[in-house]
């Protein structure tokens, strides 16, 4: 048995690393800590060393992938992933959510997506004509149809009873009718071109109301 100089537990010696006298589990304790504390310094310096050894790290990595322990390498990584299943996934998730975020990332991504369609065009385009002829493809694209135009239509009923939305679309074809018979087109959208909003416009027409006026009474122009 032996004390460790940490946690102040007698443990068993297996739980010491070799002339260590702090215990496996605080060793890590302290790890995790000093990342947290350092994380950005020590992802650039890490950054930096792979950029400087590109080949050496390679050569490791093929000589590790195809070793004796392969298979007990892919276990333990197995293992590890199974009882830090939560924590590894919230770390992925914050990661790639931070990635996704950086101006610079998002441009390079679009880049590298524009780039990837012009020289792999015709290939693209034979793979969704060989996706869209199979049958089950059809059949699921026409159920998606039926079920999105429902639930359009019915956004647009729910809308309709808004009494901004109902001004806002009276107030686009009025002008667009006044428009057409002097033969003129609008261009860009109506409500670009006014300087209020049909919210605005709702709440300054209900402060010109009567006492007998309400949205419930009110029609389509």
């Amino acid at each position: 048995m032996k004390k460790c100089r940490k946690c102040f537990i007698e443990k068993d010696e297996n739980e010491f690393a070799l002339k260590r006298h702090v215990c496996r589990e605080c060793l890590k304790l302290k790890q995790r800590e000093y990342y947290k504390i350092n994380r950005a310094k020590l992802l650039e310096d890490k950054k930096n060393y792979a950029f400087n050894n590109k080949e050496i790290i390679r050569e490791r990595q093929k000589n590790h992938r195809n070793g004796s322990k392969r298979q007990e390498i892919l276990d333990k990584k197995k293992k590890y992933y199974q009882e830090n299943k939560e924590e590894i996934k919230e770390e992925r998730k914050g990661y790639f959510e931070e990635y996704r975020n950086k101006p610079e990332n998002k441009t390079r991504q679009k880049e590298h997506s524009d780039e990837y369609y012009i020289n792999n065009k015709g290939k693209i385009l034979k793979r969704c004509k060989e996706y869209d002829n199979k049958p089950e493809n059809k059949e699921k694209r026409r159920l998606y149809s039926k079920s999105r135009r429902n639930i359009v239509r019915q956004r647009q009923n729910e809308k309709r009873k808004e009494p901004a939305f109902r001004l806002r679309h009276n107030v686009s074809c009025a002008i667009r009718r006044a428009l057409k018979k002097l033969n003129i087109k609008k261009g860009n959208p109506t409500w670009s071109k006014l300087s209020y909003t049909p919210q605005q416009l709702k709440i300054h027409l209900e402060n010109q109301f009567e006492e007998w006026m309400s949205w419930e009474n009110y029609r389509f122009v």
